[in-house]
């Protein structure tokens, strides 16, 4: 496999973060791929015209991200799958953003909305029990333990882990784990505010429709119904 694109020298900018394009764009375009060795320290530093520091910059900071692996006496390899890190500087990168709540609940409910349309054209009978039981989950903890915004926060994420899944594409999986994550604070200040009203069983209400959709293949509905979900979450945040 041919590796002359990331080999070319390097004339200006941020070093070690330009090293690390090099790696990220091989891996776009396919001349790296997972379980792939990468060039040895000094092979880099020789073929690009820099320090050898820089290089061991870019490496540790990729491994720290989860996409290469060191192997001792081996070499240093892309990842062979998807780890939990590598999901961190996207999470940072939306937190430094510094948008309002009202721009994150437009955000999440785009990805539902995407989520949704997959996952009606995709379920199969095991997606939709699976669903169901995590809806009877969450109405089961509502009832017990209608104060308790923890437990209901992790039945009600659950159940979105599960929609996500059932979404059956990674890149979306991946993405709805990134909001869900950016997401928890401002669901478990929803659900405490849903708790103050007595109002807790819509929260299951909002589920129910999402599975609805799922099981009888309404597409034609996704649109009105997280038209009403963004008008009850919006009046819990907002």
């Amino acid at each position: 496999m041919s590796m002359e694109n990331m080999l070319v020298p390097i004339k200006k900018g941020s070093v070690s973060q330009l090293i690390i394009d090099r790696i990220t764009d091989a891996l776009i375009s396919g001349e790296l791929k997972p379980g792939s060795k990468i060039p040895t320290e000094i092979e880099f530093s020789e073929s690009l015209g820099v320090g050898r520091n820089s290089v061991r910059e870019a490496t540790k900071i990729l491994e720290s991200f989860g996409v290469l692996e060191v192997k001792q006496s081996e070499g240093t390899f892309i990842a062979k799958e998807f780890s939990q890190k590598m999901l961190d500087p996207m999470v940072y990168g939306v937190i430094m953003q510094n948008g309002d709540m009202s721009e994150l609940l437009e955000f999440k409910l785009s990805n539902l909305r995407a989520v949704l349309h997959m996952a009606v054209f995709k379920a199969i009978e095991k997606d939709i029990d699976d669903l169901q039981e995590c809806y009877v989950f969450l109405c089961d903890t509502i009832k017990n333990h209608p104060d308790d915004e923890k437990a209901i926060y992790e039945a009600n994420k659950e159940f979105h882990d599960t929609l996500a899944k059932v979404s059956d594409n990674r890149y979306m999986y991946q993405i709805n784990t990134v909001i869900m994550k950016i997401s928890k604070y401002s669901r478990m200040g929803g659900i405490r505010s849903a708790i103050k009203e007595g109002k807790t069983e819509e929260i299951a209400n909002v589920c129910k429709a999402l599975l609805d959709l799922v099981k009888t293949r309404d597409v034609e509905n996704i649109n009105p119904v997280l038209d009403k979900i963004y008008e009850y979450w919006k009046h819990l945040l907002l």
